[in-house]
């Protein structure tokens, strides 16, 4: 829905009621046009899922209403500085993202291991619901010359000397 600021003024333009040069009536019309029609559109456009998530907190949501108005004063009076700002500030939430998620999926895989050391079951299935692979590195990495020297003594034994 429209302001009916806008409106009256797209009449007054319209029926020859208009005071002053119509170029800038027009000039103002399509301004205010592109300020509702820009909010319309990101705000059709926010993603919700993220905020069910327990890791996504007030950083997250004020880093995002910032690249928000960021991106609709870059839609109406775009410049170079301005854009590259903006691609920094893009950058800058999706790593903030990236670190909370990264965070919160490393939190849950040491409540589930500390479930298992207390044997509580109802923590371990609760905290295993919504955990799916692991993205960490396993820990316990054995080096390529440890497993070559434990496959030739391995070998080795087995020969009669």
């Amino acid at each position: 829905m429209l302001v009916p600021e806008i409106i009256e003024l797209r009449l007054s333009i319209l029926n020859n009621k208009f005071e002053g040069s119509y170029l800038d009536g027009f000039e103002t019309l399509i301004s205010n046009l592109k300020m509702v029609l820009t909010n319309r559109i990101l705000a059709q456009s926010k993603k919700l899922i993220l905020k069910n998530k327990n890791w996504f907190d007030r950083d997250c949501v004020q880093l995002k209403k910032t690249y928000n108005e960021e991106y609709r004063k870059s839609k109406n009076a775009p410049s170079e500085d301005h854009t590259h700002y903006l691609k920094q500030l893009k950058a800058q939430y999706k790593t903030l993202l990236k670190e909370k998620k990264s965070a919160a999926l490393e939190e849950s895989w040491h409540r589930l291991i500390a479930a298992v050391k207390t044997k509580n079951t109802s923590l371990f299935w609760h905290s295993a619901r919504g955990l799916g692979k692991s993205p960490l590195p396993p820990t316990n990495q054995v080096p390529i010359h440890a497993w070559e020297g434990y496959f030739r003594e391995l070998c080795n034994s087995g020969e009669p000397n």
